[in-house]
């Protein structure tokens, strides 16, 4: 620290030495054009250097000071940032006024964030609301169609089902970011849960003609049931939406929850940023339909909940995702009873 400041410091001063050294040298001169004694010039040389030594040691600590508190500022963040510049007691006038200045350009930066923050909030309550209210007519559009089984109403179905799936996906984003996110852990059978996910999917299997395997023993987990259940919607929708013939297998073994198929697959380059915010891929851009949101916040509630992921994939033969629920088999928790 105090080499680089010894170096900021003899920058900012190279005229002044420059001119003390150009001053030195005409005094030299001038002496020696007048004959005066060569041992009385030495005298007034180091005289000189001696004066400039102390008043230079003397400004360079009390500047060196200043630097060091202002850095120490940087760490601060509990006091107003005017009463923390004035703790250095700065003595120019126009140090001062640039206090003045830094202080208002504070506070028109504390207005502008609070006037964001305040917009930022007004959307979000907007968008919130407006989600909760959608839910109602496409309610009322699947109890329109429930009893009916044509082609046109297997459709309507499907498409509605979907926007139910980007409906959730957005309320979760919103909730993820909420510091009033709730966590509801309970028991819950594994088996029956995966079960009911594969019911909501039916007829999405049907229409793209793949098959279903469903390889769990009973198994009883620890968990937020609605999280869980989002984590499983995106992980089949992905599935689904990328998989054309053949089938989904769900197996549980060694704690692992394992969800494979026999789509597409995904290129190897993508696999290391697939958990990034807003990217699709090159199945994405392909696909044209993919936001990057899906997996992104998988990956964010699987963070919450304390679930590792991991994915592999082979291209043209498959994809295979594995949840780790070590730390959420119920035999595993320690009884009070």
């Amino acid at each position: 620290m105090s080499s680089n400041y010894l170096k900021v410091y003899l920058n900012e001063h190279k005229y002044f030495y420059l001119i003390v050294l150009l001053l030195s040298f005409l005094f030299i001169l001038y002496n020696f054009l007048f004959q005066i004694p060569f041992i009385i010039t030495i005298y007034w040389l180091i005289i000189e250097f001696i004066l400039i030594l102390i008043i230079s040691l003397f400004d360079y600590s009390f500047r060196k000071k200043k630097y060091l508190k202002l850095k120490s500022l940087l760490e601060l963040s509990n006091l107003d940032l005017y009463e923390q510049l004035k703790i250095i007691n700065f003595k120019s006038s126009e140090e001062n006024e640039l206090i003045k200045i830094i202080n208002q350009l504070n506070s028109q930066l504390i207005e502008l964030i609070d006037l964001n923050n305040k917009k930022y909030s007004e959307i979000n309550d907007y968008i919130l609301t407006w989600l909760h209210q959608i839910k109602l007519p496409i309610t009322a559009i699947r109890l329109l169609i429930e009893d009916e089984d044509t082609t046109l109403s297997r459709e309507i179905k499907s498409e509605v089902f979907r926007i139910e799936l980007y409906i959730e996906m957005i309320l979760t984003y919103f909730q993820l970011n909420s510091p009033t996110t709730d966590y509801i852990f309970e028991k819950v059978d594994l088996k029956g849960l995966i079960q009911e996910e594969i019911k909501k999917f039916s007829s999405e299997f049907i229409k793209r003609g793949l098959s279903v395997e469903i390889d769990i023993d009973s198994t009883e987990i620890i968990i937020d049931q609605k999280w869980l259940c989002f984590i499983l919607d995106q992980l089949l929708s992905n599935a689904l939406k990328y998989t054309f013939k053949g089938k989904i297998k769900i197996s549980f073994s060694n704690n692992q929850l394992k969800i494979t198929d026999t789509g597409i697959g995904i290129n190897s380059s993508d696999l290391p940023r697939i958990f990034e915010r807003g990217y699709t891929g090159y199945n994405g851009r392909t696909n044209k339909k993919a936001s990057g949101l899906g997996l992104y916040l998988t990956k964010q509630v699987c963070l919450n909940l304390e679930i590792p992921i991991a994915i592999s994939s082979e291209l043209n033969k498959g994809t295979e995702v594995i949840l780790n629920f070590d730390r959420l088999i119920y035999k595993n928790f320690i009884s009070f009873d």
